[in-house]
């Protein structure tokens, strides 16, 4: 069956479409949003099920000094951040009188959305250059439906704490985005889902997941994600615009990333059901300058509802179109004719990588924060289930696309290099996703015991992919060179697979590489270079600001974590290491 692609959302250009004054230089330093008010949990951060050693490795010591970590909660890390957090807590309740939110405030924060504000890496994997006119799009449908504004506003204001050096008023800056997050949910609720809004609402849903992944444990009980809600305007009937179909692919990212380190499920069950009927839906049509922004993606405003019904406004769209002179394909620029090619070529290889995504949650709903464990009964009931994920698991391997065997160099063959080597990036990362699965299941189902074959097979594929993601051929024995390589940085949407590999893989250079890697990650610059978006390579890939935040954060997770698996011989559960270490836990998307 063909599938069709949806460039509409691609376009080559970011800066051109706002004429706003440059922020690089206000947001150039790291400040985590996790809190030192909070105490680490009192559950033993080991679980040691099985005495002597449960990882089937030598004991030998890290190759880099880990940094000295306190092991009270209480005084953890001095790089994490908001202290006046907690007084915020106090302040919030759930019948709040909101603060009326000034104009210059509102301007400033929808400046800083469209300058500063980057998506999750995991986004990045699934939708590499999607994100530039879908920030257009929010924006735009959140001028006109005020639940989006203050979902929008909500978002920017998080970042805008989370990223700010300057703490000394964090503590109304925390109380405003709440306020904001709340305000949107309580609008939600008195908003009436139909066909004519169902498209605005889905924004703002997804803006209000946004604001959850990235919300430390500390915060969560207050943002109170509208699960249910959420559910009824996924299962409307509504006809999504190519813009919702490409939130509905993002919503299942974010939801198979919030769950890990025992993190809150988003969706309800019948809501993902939803969401991976639209994996595939892309259509081959290409962004035109020359066409109307609201043609370009269906334009959900509260003017457009009043239009009629969803069928109506689609018909006069169309007479519109039809009624224009198009412009004539010498107009399309040689990075848009690139986008499109990249997109038909990556189709298959993203279907299969939403596909393998999604058991990522699966799983997680097995491990000891998300249900009962430690009887037999229990015990039974989890390998049950994650024996079954193994064989869907396999059989998904075994009907993967075969463009994913295909390196740059295959590629360069039939396409040009740029191409090729993007490719070639998101096909190790769908493939060292879809590895990082067993090693997964392995630390829920048997955490006691040393790796299986799966495992051990899992490990060496994961690897495979590594050398690949940084150019290295496969048999480099030399391994510490990938080590010393400061200039050779994984792709971002590795961050959540590159945490579960250096969880499990054996006590040595590997493991130490995989902690480098990750605070590469943090320390690589969030601003793109500007030169090489107004060039006609395609675009590079970069982390936000709170994306870099959670690299450094997972490097030192991780770091202090195998060093005490490696002295222990036993596995440690990151989430309890993780409030011990940061007071919170947080999700590494």
């Amino acid at each position: 069956m063909p599938v069709s692609m949806d460039t509409s959302l691609c376009p080559p250009n970011f800066d051109g479409f706002f004429n706003v004054p440059n922020l690089g230089s206000t947001f150039a330093t790291f400040a985590f949003s996790d809190s030192q008010a909070f105490p680490g949990s009192e559950v033993p951060y080991n679980f040691n099920l099985v005495h002597g050693s449960a990882l089937s490795q030598g004991r030998s010591g890290m190759h880099a000094s880990p940094p000295n970590l306190p092991s009270n909660g209480n005084n953890a890390m001095p790089i994490a951040s908001s202290t006046a957090a907690k007084d915020s807590h106090a302040q919030i309740t759930t019948e709040m009188d909101f603060l009326p939110l000034k104009d210059e405030t509102r301007a400033y924060l929808i400046t800083y959305f469209k300058r500063s504000t980057r998506p999750p890496a995991s986004l990045v994997s699934v939708d590499p250059a999607g994100w530039y006119q879908m920030q257009q799009y929010l924006l735009r449908t959140a001028s006109s439906h005020s639940v989006v504004m203050d979902a929008l506003l909500a978002l920017t204001q998080l970042f805008s704490v989370c990223e700010s050096t300057l703490r000394s008023s964090s503590s109304s800056q925390w109380r405003m985005a709440f306020e904001l997050q709340q305000r949107s949910c309580m609008g939600l609720r008195e908003r009436r889902i139909d066909e004519k809004s169902q498209n605005a609402l889905l924004a703002a849903i997804f803006l209000l997941a946004w604001f959850e992944v990235i919300c430390d444990e500390q915060d969560a009980h207050r943002s109170n994600f509208p699960t249910e809600l959420a559910e009824s305007v996924i299962r409307g009937s509504a006809r999504w615009n190519s813009a919702s179909r490409r939130l509905l692919q993002w919503l299942n990212s974010f939801d198979a990333k919030a769950s890990h380190l025992g993190g809150r499920q988003l969706l309800t069950p019948k809501s993902l059901e939803v969401v991976l009927q639209h994996r595939f839906e892309r259509s081959y049509r290409t962004v035109d300058s020359g066409d109307s922004e609201n043609e370009t993606v269906s334009n959900d405003s509260e003017e457009d509802s009043r239009n009629g019904s969803a069928a109506v406004f689609t018909q006069e769209r169309k007479r519109r179109a039809s009624s224009r002179s198009f412009p004539t394909r010498s107009f399309i620029t040689p990075r848009e004719i690139k986008m499109n090619v990249f997109n038909a070529i990556m189709q298959p290889a993203l279907e299969f990588h939403l596909v393998s995504q999604s058991y990522s949650r699966k799983i997680g709903t097995h491990d000891r924060h998300h249900r009962s464990r430690n009887t037999v009964e229990d015990e039974y009931e989890v390998v049950t289930a994650c024996k079954t994920i193994d064989t869907e698991l396999k059989k998904l391997w075994r009907q993967r696309p075969r463009v994913l065997d295909l390196t740059a160099k295959d590629l360069s063959g039939v396409v040009c290099e740029d191409i090729a080597e993007r490719l070639d990036e998101l096909f190790a990362v769908y493939i060292a996703t879809f590895w990082a699965h067993f090693l997964y299941i392995h630390r829920v189902a048997w955490w006691g015991l040393p790796h299986s074959s799966t495992a051990k097979e899992a490990l060496d594929e994961f690897w495979r992919m590594m050398c690949r993601s940084v150019r290295e051929t496969e048999d480099n024995k030399d391994n510490h060179l990938l080590v010393m390589d400061r200039q050779k940085v994984i792709h971002p949407g590795l961050m959540w697979p590159m945490f579960m590999f250096g969880c499990e893989v054996e006590i040595g250079e590997k493991q130490q590489w995989s902690v480098t890697q990750l605070r590469l990650l943090g320390e690589r610059t969030a601003t793109p270079d500007t030169e090489q978006q107004h060039s006609d390579s395609l675009p590079p890939y970069r982390l936000g600001q709170k994306g870099a935040q959670n690299a450094i954060r997972a490097s030192v997770l991780l770091n202090e974590l195998v060093k005490r698996q490696n002295e222990t011989g036993a596995r440690v559960d990151g989430k309890y290491l993780s409030q011990e270490l940061f007071g919170c836990q947080f999700t590494i998307i």
